[in-house]
Order: C-alpha cells, then structure tokens, then sequence
C-alpha cells in the first residue's frame, strides 16, 4: 500500500459548507467500501456521505430493510439522496430487481451494481478496458494489477477517469451489468461533479508525489 506520509501526500482541508449535499450510501461490502467514500467526506464539507451497512447479512433485502427502518424511526435523519452500492455477485435476480422497484417508488433512490464485486470499479481508476481473460477473484486480481495495492488515502483523486473507462467499457444495464462492468460510475459522476474543484486541485498538489501516472 501507498504511505501518503513517505511520497509526501498533503493532508486535506475540510471547509464548512452550510448548504451541503448530504449522500447516504448503503453498502453490502467490507471496509474498502466504507474507506473509498469516507475519502470524499474529507475533502470537502460541500459533500456529506453517511456510509450504512447492515449488521450482520448485506443482502439487497437486507439493504432495503435498513434503509427503512432509518426512515421509519430515525426522524431526524436528513439526505438528499440514498444510493445502494451493490455486487452481482451471486444474489438472485429477484433480490435485485426487489431493490430496484423500491428506488423507482421513491424520490431521489438509486441502485447502482458492479459485476461482479466492487473491485471492478477500483480497477478503471488506472486500465482503460476489460481484463482480456475471465478473473475468478477480483481481490487478488486487483492487488497484482496495481503496484503497491488499492490505497483508499490516495486513489480515489483518479475518480474522473474510473467514471470514463468504466463507461467506455460498460455492457448490460444499470441494475445488470454484464461481467467486469459497474455502473457505479452513475453515482461517481454525481460525486465528482459536486467535488470538481477539490478533486482537480488535489491531483495537481500531489501529481508529482503519485506513483501511478499512466494508464494502460
């Protein structure tokens, strides 16, 4: 992993915003997905995210259910918007399209899915097309692809070309991608339109310190 401290990484200035976007992110996955957001958060206080997970199953069902019972007996709790950051993976096409029809019936609810884990977003932060061969395990894939590992202090500054290649390079449809394609671009583009500034300014502080400076 990248030590931001040994190539000399700034550390970020969160400003105030008063009128800030507030995001909650529900997430099925393990702690990278929660680190990867939380990375956004302190860059700027123009953009909150609220990362929720559920206790124990993460489940779409499990997603949905939580995400209401927030609403339900949470009734200070604000958001502008609520997206659901799922895996294919192995999840029934009837759990997915179940989540689906809950956020068409709601205002401001999105679902965004990569097949067929989320290490094929973090992957199109740094290649421009799909893996020429099929990859079994996405983890280990991703650790020998990228020098050093995925490091959630610093990687996610390249946001703006994982939002191009994974676009480039998607197949199947929002709520069905097709494998080794996300749409979790969608949801990159709202967090990078918001964070443009912030996130431009910090690739230029730092580009000379980024080990990563092309893209294959």
């Amino acid at each position: 992993m990248l030590n931001p401290q040994k190539i000399g990484y700034k550390p970020k200035e969160v400003e105030p915003y008063k009128d800030a976007t507030v995001i909650n992110i529900f997430c099925e996955g393990d702690k990278r997905e929660s680190d990867y957001f939380t990375y956004f958060n302190e860059l700027s206080r123009k953009l909150i995210i609220q990362i929720i997970k559920p206790d124990c199953d993460s489940s779409p069902e499990k997603l949905k259910y939580k995400c209401e019972e927030i609403i339900k007996n949470d009734k200070n709790s604000k958001f502008d918007e609520i997206w659901f950051v799922i895996d294919k993976d192995s999840w029934e096409i009837k759990s997915i399209k179940s989540l689906k029809n809950y956020c068409n019936q709601n205002k401001n609810f999105n679902m965004v899915v990569s097949n067929p884990c989320f290490e094929v977003w973090l992957y199109y932060h740094f290649y421009k097309t799909k893996p020429i061969e099929s990859i079994d395990k996405w983890k280990n894939f991703l650790h020998k692809k990228i020098k050093g590992g995925f490091d959630s202090n610093i990687h996610p500054m390249f946001i703006k070309n994982a939002i191009f290649f994974a676009k480039e390079n998607f197949s199947g449809t929002q709520e069905f991608p097709e494998e080794a394609s996300t749409s979790l671009y969608i949801l990159g583009e709202k967090i990078y339109n918001l964070l443009r500034v912030y996130l431009d300014r910090e690739m230029e502080l730092n580009k000379n310190h980024l080990k990563i400076k092309e893209f294959i």
